[in-house]
């Protein structure tokens, strides 16, 4: 999704300097959390910043304005905004939001796109992605060491920042989700599908409603709604409903800590059974390896045999 940069900004606007936020470093970077109680009546409010800012979102979700138009932030999403763009957070009541906030120099930015050939439209307006569960995971983890590298301290160069943007930038130009076709196939869909699938994409309640909801949604018989997605899309409703949901699954494993089977039943699979076996034959593994397997990205856990063989040697 990108925004427009067509815009009317609100007066007395706050204008955020870089070199008021990170004097002499490479970059910025913070946690932001914002839990239950706390979002009544919070919010970042309308600003506008002269450096580039990647917000990715860990947990959660909120309301995004961005240049006057507004759109949902939840976990898995990896935003863009430009120099000049102006936006503010509204944080839902009772609703968490955990994101990690990156501030880039314009002259960073611009020197990494040189260097790496990156299409020159990227930069020129504010991007948002909701991404695969691989890369978000990916990015999450990009973001933790940005984060982890600028709390070291001042030494960090801009080095640290061009791996943080090698790992997010190919996230930018590539929007489709893993295994799932992104609203591309929908090119020469009737407009009814594209609205459904899109609206199925966007509303976890919708979501976990299943293939009554997309049906709702759709506003057809199931038996065309069957029809005319297979020509699309080559799946069945409940093949492209079942990849939307195993997608979020696997997102809400590598950022939440909710257990499993709170996974299962937020993204709509009632079975446990039937969650455990078609998450194993989409992604090849359980969900508990998924999530351990994406946690030791960050923080990699050592085997009893490596601790061992660093344990000095007993002397009798």
């Amino acid at each position: 999704m990108t925004f427009s940069s067509e815009r009317s900004r609100p007066p007395h606007l706050r204008h955020l300097r870089y070199a008021d936020v990170a004097p002499g470093r490479a970059y910025h970077a913070a946690l932001i959390a914002v839990d239950g109680a706390r979002a009544r009546g919070f919010q970042v409010s309308d600003h506008t910043h002269d450096f580039y800012e990647l917000m990715g979102i860990l947990a959660g979700e909120a309301a995004h304005v961005v240049n006057g138009a507004s759109a949902p932030l939840r976990a898995g999403d990896l935003i863009l905004l430009t120099p000049g763009d102006w936006h503010s957070v509204r944080f839902l009541p009772g609703r968490l939001l955990h994101y990690v906030n990156i501030a880039l120099p314009a002259v960073l930015w611009e020197g990494f796109r040189s260097l790496t050939g990156t299409a020159t439209t990227l930069g020129s307006v504010p991007v948002a992605r909701a991404l695969s569960a691989p890369s978000a995971s990916e990015c999450a983890a990009a973001f933790h060491r940005a984060l982890e590298g600028f709390e070291a301290g001042a030494e960090v160069s801009g080095l640290e920042a061009c791996r943080l943007l090698a790992a997010v930038v190919p996230c930018l130009l590539a929007p489709e989700r893993g295994g799932i076709p992104d609203d591309g196939f929908l090119r020469d869909a009737p407009p009814w599908l594209i609205r459904a699938c899109r609206r199925l994409r966007q509303d976890p309640d919708l979501l976990r409603s299943g293939l009554p909801g997309f049906v709702a949604a759709a506003g057809v018989t199931p038996t065309h709604l069957a029809r005319v997605l297979k020509a699309a899309a080559r799946q069945t409703p409940t093949q492209y409903v079942n990849a939307l949901r195993l997608d979020r699954a696997a997102r809400l494993l590598t950022t939440t800590t909710l257990p499993v089977l709170d996974v299962a039943g937020e993204c709509g699979f009632e079975q446990p059974s039937y969650f455990y076996r078609r998450f194993r034959a989409h992604f090849g593994t359980t969900p508990q390896a998924y999530r351990s397997a994406a946690g030791r990205r960050i923080a990699p856990e050592d085997s009893q045999d490596a601790i061992a063989s660093r344990a000095p040697a007993r002397t009798e």
